[in-house]
C-alpha cells in the first residue's frame, strides 16, 4: 500500500533519490530507517552552523 505514494511521477523523484540515498529497495523500507536517522552523534562536530539544501523541486532549495 505505501508504494502506491510512489505512483506520483513528482513524489517517485523526490522520495527516489532519497531513497536511493539510504539503499531503501521499498517506501516502506525507507520510512522505517527514518527513525533510526540521527545526526546527534554529529552535531557536537558542526564549528560553524551552516544550512546547505540543493535539489530540484525541494521547497527548501
Amino acid at each position: 500500500m505505501l508504494q502506491q505514494v510512489l505512483r506520483s511521477p513528482h513524489k517517485r523523484e523526490f522520495y527516489g533519490a532519497r531513497m536511493a540515498t539510504f539503499g531503501a529497495k521499498t517506501f516502506g523500507e525507507f520510512l522505517r530507517m527514518q527513525v533510526r536517522y540521527t545526526v546527534e552523534d554529529q552535531a557536537g562536530l558542526i564549528r560553524c552552523p551552516t544550512l546547505v539544501t540543493e535539489g530540484e523541486g525541494d521547497f527548501a532549495s
